[in-house]
């Protein structure tokens, strides 16, 4: 690992959480972070074919090895806890969206999933660890927040993440370094296109899952109207959205982002993972389809490729026309699951907006909500046009109800490796953190249940 040179070089990156921290201090740090990505020469280090290998086997024997052993084994479980730890002394720093329970529960619970699913053999089998900490700089980012510095200016969350545990790592030299560089590469790499290695893909395949379905309209809800100061709710009226979608950064509506993500998804690996992929996207595409089935205006804007209402020509690069085969699923599963209808008090905007706010700080682990980050979210309720409020209380109704299932699945994923006493350590220490942020503990293990059977019920 290559140390940059900075004024910062000396300084330990967690311990600026304990400090304050000025403009011109914050903008040395945005340069240090910079150039520290840049000089992080993983590829110049004679990598062989076997680091570029998709495939769930190792292949590389000196790192299967030490990994599988003992001595492998105890230092990552120590690394885990101390990372957990180090998560849960700054955790009351996060932000909406990027908080304890999205981090420790969460995306810890994916990683979970997917290891079980594809068995990841060797050295791949500890990508679970820059997979449950890969967010970590968006801890810092809470630290920064009351600079009010304009998103735009913000360091990337994915250097602070890698100075983080690139500190963190320093302290373990019996760690190999090649493994180290894995892992770094892993939490660099997860935002945006595809990574070049196994654990950066593995590490994007479960982050991208949070993005879509009940618990991603969350999330897209405390980021667009908590944190964004003119982010909307409902869908554009802008008839172009018939044809197009703009880049993802550049979405200012809740549900926009949602068609977008849907439509848009890297291409992720996972064989036995894959149904529970697109089971994923089948939640994300339905709750759309259940607001479209209460606003017709709705459905023909977002479903306007799929309702044949605009020619397959006339469509842009990020308006991809979803399949014949993927929307008869989802028809069949909105047909099978009922309609959540509003009780009345959701058309109410300070209502809906009181109910948006409990939502998203009442699991445990969730961040609080500041006062202007609940003035943001009453402010986009209230913009809401009168013709909008139906399809949006509806959506709502039934993402609380998704996003209850989905933890009741985490719930039950959860407890069935901490029921099963030949868990490896690893899997434990992550399973032991991420049941303290569930919502029900443990559940009994006498549900029969298949493996890779979606569950789930919009």
């Amino acid at each position: 690992m290559t140390t940059a040179p900075s004024p910062l070089r000396n300084q330990s990156i967690w311990d600026l959480f304990n400090g304050n921290i000025s403009r011109a201090s914050y903008a040395a740090l945005k340069e240090h972070a910079r150039h520290a990505a840049l000089m992080f020469d993983f590829f110049q280090q004679g990598l062989t074919q076997e680091d570029y290998d998709l495939t769930r086997f190792g292949k590389i024997e000196s790192l299967d090895t030490w990994v599988m052993s003992d001595a492998g084994q105890d230092a990552l479980v120590r690394l885990t806890q101390d990372l957990q730890n180090r998560i849960l002394k700054v955790g009351h720093y996060a932000l909406p969206a990027h908080d304890l329970r999205q981090i420790l529960y969460k995306d810890a619970t994916e990683g979970l999933r997917f290891a079980k699913y594809e068995e990841p053999q060797g050295y791949k089998s500890a990508f679970i660890i820059p997979m449950f900490c890969h967010d970590i700089g968006r801890l810092l980012e809470g630290k920064f927040f009351g600079l009010g510095l304009p998103m735009s200016e913000w360091i990337p969350h994915n250097q602070l993440s890698y100075l983080m545990l690139r500190e963190t790592l320093d302290d373990y030299p019996e760690i190999p370094t090649k493994l180290k560089n894995h892992f770094l590469y892993a939490v660099l790499a997860h935002s945006g296109e595809n990574g070049k290695t196994y654990m950066s893909r593995a590490v994007q395949t479960c982050d991208r899952m949070q993005m879509i379905g009940p618990e991603g309209f969350f999330r897209a809800v405390s980021f667009m109207t908590g944190l964004l100061p003119d982010g909307e709710l409902a869908y554009p009226h802008d008839e172009i959205y018939q044809r197009e979608l703009p880049h993802l950064w550049h979405h200012k509506s809740v549900l926009s982002v949602m068609e977008h993500v849907g439509r848009n998804m890297y291409p992720n690996i996972g064989e036995n993972h894959q149904d529970w992929q697109e089971h994923m996207q089948l939640q994300n595409t339905g709750l759309l389809w259940h607001m479209g089935k209460v606003s017709p205006k709705l459905r023909d804007r977002i479903f306007a490729p799929e309702m044949g209402t605009v020619p397959e020509t006339s469509l842009g690069m990020f308006k991809r026309k979803l399949s014949t085969a993927h929307m008869m699923a989802v028809r069949d599963l909105a047909d099978g699951t009922g309609y959540v209808p509003p009780t009345g008090d959701e058309f109410v905007p300070a209502l809906m907006a009181r109910r948006l706010c409990a939502v998203l700080e009442n699991p445990r682990g969730a961040a609080k909500l500041t006062q202007s980050m609940r003035i943001g979210i009453h402010d986009a309720v209230n913009r809401i046009k009168p013709e909008d409020m139906a399809y949006m209380a509806v959506g709502i109704n039934h993402a609380i109800r998704g996003q209850q299932q989905l933890d009741r699945e985490d719930n039950i994923l959860i407890s069935r490796l901490l029921g099963n006493r030949g868990t490896d350590a690893l899997t434990r220490t992550i399973a032991t953190e991420a049941q303290r942020f569930s919502h029900s503990g443990v559940i009994p293990l006498n549900i029969s249940l298949g493996r890779n059977q979606p569950r789930f019920t919009l």
